[in-house]
Parts: structure tokens; sequence; C-alpha cells
């Protein structure tokens, strides 16, 4: 049986309040502490795993003690269908050969507007079509888990970056036994491929 969009929504909201949460190394304890104990801990744990849904009122409280804004936890994306598109492809743009993209801009003539759908399913296939490496696992990782990512390439290099990721069983199981550094560099390595001022 297949989700309603208000489920993935609700799954949605559920992940990003536990991500932010972790992200400002708070404990539920911590979050509960902070609204004045106007929620309980098993609560705000039903909260998280998506077993409970919250009222309009209990999200805008929990956005408070995460101190972001309400439209941060209802969508890890820019409300622009272009910037939606954009962000997500970037991260995989120097993994995919340089001819399957400029197809893909001589089908839809450098227009996004009115297309929207059509764009994204050329970029869909195209990101489906790239093969298995630690390149991808690397950009993977920037498109799945934005907010993880951005913190952990602050202090990437450093053993606390490692540290910092074995916080999040789910993103490691991402990159199997690759270790992320070497992710990292794979990809990098691809970047400097594609980049054609390498080739001058």
């Amino acid at each position: 049986m297949s989700k309603e969009p208000a489920d993935h929504l609700i799954e949605g909201i559920s992940m990003r309040i536990r991500m932010e949460r972790k992200l400002k190394d708070l404990t539920q304890e911590n979050v509960v502490e902070i609204l004045d104990d106007e929620l309980s801990v098993s609560t705000l744990s039903r909260y998280e795993n998506c077993s409970e849904t919250m009222t309009v009122k209990k999200l805008a409280k929990i956005s408070q003690a995460l101190e972001i804004n309400v439209s941060d936890l209802l969508s890890d994306e820019d409300s622009s269908t272009e910037s939606r598109i954009t962000a997500k492809f970037i991260f995989y743009f120097p993994l995919i050969p340089w001819y399957e993209i400029a197809d893909v801009i001589w089908r839809i003539g450098g227009l996004f507007y009115g297309r929207e759908g059509y764009v994204n399913h050329l970029l869909d296939f195209l990101i489906k079509e790239i093969p298995d490496s630690p390149a991808k696992k690397w950009a993977d990782f920037n498109v799945k888990y934005r907010p993880i990512a951005a913190k952990f390439q602050k202090i990437w290099g450093l053993e606390e970056g490692l540290e910092f990721l074995r916080k999040y069983p789910e993103v490691m199981a991402l990159f199997g036994e690759d270790n992320p550094d070497d992710c990292f560099y794979d990809y990098f390595n691809m970047v400097r491929k594609q980049n054609p001022l390498n080739k001058i």
C-alpha cells in the first residue's frame, strides 16, 4: 500500500526534528526542559519516531526550542522549483558525463518554467544511471543529509569529524564499508576531472 503525500510530509518533519536536535547536541530531556515540561519525553520520542502526529502549536514550540524556523522543519528544500531541482542535481553534476548533461539542456531548451516535471524526470534518470562508487555515496550523503553534511564539512579532515558521523548510524550505513574521507577524496577527484580548466 503506497503512502499518502501527507505521510511523507509527517515523516520528513519527524526526521528533521530528530536531526536538528542531534546537530545541536541536545537530548530529548534537554528539549523538554527548554519547553518547561510542556510535553513529555515520551511524547517527543513519539513525534521523532513518527508514531504520533503533533499539532501546529507543538511544532512551533519545538522549533522555538531548537532555535530554527518552523518552515525549516516543514521543508528541507527551497520553495522555488528551479532551486529544488538545482539543489538536488548539483551534487551529482560532476559524476555525469558532459554529453548526457548537454543532451538534457538541449531537450529543455535551457528553460525550467512549465517543464518542472519533465526536467525532474530527466535528472532523476541520469542520477539513477550513475554507477555505485565512493563518489556517488558522497553525493548521496550531501543530498539526503544536507544539515549533517554541512556540519561535518566544517570539521572535515579531523578525527572529530568521524566521531560526529558515528552519532548517526543511518548516515554511516549509507557509506557501507567505505570511509567517508575516502568518499570525499573520490568525489573531488571526479570534480577535478570535470573542470575544463584542468584541460588547458
